[in-house]
């Protein structure tokens, strides 16, 4: 009897130590984000463990879910489309499941979250004033909401190329496996391996097709860390803000947005645990002219589409290469 409860805690504690996820884990992750096809190898020097213990880690965030998938999608010039970042205050008097349904509703809408100040988080996409106008419409008619705060990111959109039959080709195995070993893409595709390592090569170059991941943070025992700040704009700039916050923080750093409409940037980060803001803010607000106004706690996706995953499927089956 003893020697059961000893094996169920023994069992328990292995558990628990797969399932951890440490700052190696998080700065994988976001490398994978940035170019999914991202070699064993490469990782492996720069994080000064073998390549096989890599692929141990990666395929541990798969299975607890950090990365959901790793996907390969049209660029934003490719697209034609722009980012919302839409925060959505309800009266709460729609429950928040039954909530996101509805928001999800509208085709443009790509994620919905929830933060612990129980505001509703919306990415969405949209192409011209014209959808941007029919997207603040939408979220400000459902019931519940009391307001919205509606900002357009400028970030990076990629290049607008034009996709050769070669590359075309080459992608149709890559939307089902983004990692696919140039071997097995080879002998999918009737090409050889080197045509297909350049093709790869071209696509990554070009700018109109990223290979990337959807990560799904906090999963396991990560938290997604949010820190709305402002800034002086005659003093810093928002690239000279993530500039300095990529310095500091090498591995726990996600991403920075900013609104083109006011001088509101979100930084987020990618932590063990929420106690760690205590030591980002404490630095963030080093950072000359800039002030944290909030520290958020985002919550994993109620809901997600990969819009331009999508749009490139839709792209490929019309050119006659998907079926």
């Amino acid at each position: 009897m003893n020697r059961k409860k000893e094996g169920q805690q023994e069992i328990t504690a292995q558990t628990v130590a797969v399932l951890c996820v440490d700052s190696i884990d998080r700065g994988i992750a976001l490398d994978l984000s940035r170019d999914c096809r991202t070699s064993l190898q490469k990782l492996s020097l720069k994080y000064n463990i073998s390549s096989n213990a890599i692929k141990k880690r990666i395929d541990k965030l798969l299975e607890i879910g950090v990365i959901e998938k790793f996907l390969v999608r049209l660029s934003r010039a490719m697209a034609d489309t722009e980012m919302l970042f839409a925060i959505v205050y309800t009266d709460k008097s729609v429950d928040d499941d039954t909530f996101a349904e509805r928001v999800f509703e509208h085709p443009q809408v790509a994620s919905v979250h929830y933060d612990s100040f129980g505001s509703c988080i919306v990415h969405a996409e949209y192409s011209g004033a014209k959808e941007l106008g029919e997207l603040g419409v939408f979220l400000r008619g459902l019931e519940s909401v009391t307001d919205v705060e509606l900002h357009t990111l400028p970030i990076a959109r990629g290049s607008k190329v034009e996709l050769k039959n070669l590359q075309m080709r080459v992608l149709v195995p890559l939307l089902d496996n983004p990692r696919m070993s140039v071997t097995d893409i080879a002998q999918a595709t009737g090409l050889t391996a080197r045509r297909v390592r350049r093709t790869i090569q071209e696509l990554s170059d070009g700018g109109g097709v990223e290979f990337t991941v959807a990560l799904t943070f906090p999963a396991a025992d990560t938290t997604y860390l949010a820190f709305r700040m402002t800034w002086d704009s005659k003093i810093i700039s928002p690239e000279q803000i993530d500039s300095i916050i990529k310095k500091q923080f090498p591995n726990d750093y996600y991403r920075s947005v900013y609104s083109a409409i006011e001088p509101i940037i979100w930084c987020d980060f990618i932590v063990g645990h929420a106690r760690d803001a205590e030591t980002i803010t404490a630095k963030l607000r080093k950072i000359p002219s800039a002030t944290v106004e909030n520290t958020i706690i985002v919550y994993p996706p109620k809901k997600r589409r990969n819009i331009r995953e999508l749009k490139l499927r839709k792209m490929l089956s019309d050119a006659g290469y998907l079926h």
